[in-house]
């Protein structure tokens, strides 16, 4: 139910990865953080192939298409990211954010494809926790988080990587 994997040829299978297997089997944060931090300082010396982001808006609303594409020739993969942004979903009791992340080799062979939701809330969080420890007063005991959910949830915990706070968003909830 939360993983499957396909052979598509004798030389080549597709791995899928469900929102739930990424949430159960995915590295925790303390093991992505220093792969992250070589893929940050990667991309700063140009070795990872990563364009502007661009979207597209479906015409007549605030619904977005996002396409991130990405290349690592050192790791011999591309990858691309698709998030649909879809503010009216909380209408529908959907997340506003749905997108997946599909995984290749050089010759363009589809490897694996991944829910987007937790590798994103992750990513995003250590990139922020990475950037605070270059940047904070390295006193800092006290974390404010503005924000709510999937971000928030996951700022706290890739932060407390890095960090021993006295006092951690106690009026947010967290």
């Amino acid at each position: 139910h939360y993983f499957i994997q396909i052979n598509l040829s004798t030389t080549m299978s597709l791995l899928i990865l469900s929102k739930e297997a990424i949430s159960r089997h995915f590295p925790p944060f303390g093991v992505l953080l220093g792969a992250l931090r070589t893929g940050l300082v990667e991309y700063s010396r140009g070795e990872i192939v990563q364009p502007v982001r661009a979207q597209l808006t479906i015409p007549g609303t605030r619904d977005r298409f996002i396409p991130m594409p990405a290349i690592v020739p050192s790791r011999g993969v591309m990858g691309l990211k698709l998030v649909c942004a879809v503010p009216s979903n909380t209408e529908r009791s959907l997340p506003t954010h749905l997108g997946m992340i599909q995984l290749f080799n050089l010759y363009g062979e589809l490897l694996c494809q991944m829910d987007a939701e937790e590798i994103t809330a992750r990513r995003t969080a250590l990139c922020s926790a990475i950037a605070t420890q270059l940047l904070a007063p390295p006193s800092s005991r006290i974390l404010a988080v503005l924000g709510a959910g999937v971000q928030a949830k996951s700022h706290v915990t890739a932060l407390r990587q890095l960090f021993s706070f006295d006092e951690v968003g106690q009026r947010l909830g967290i």
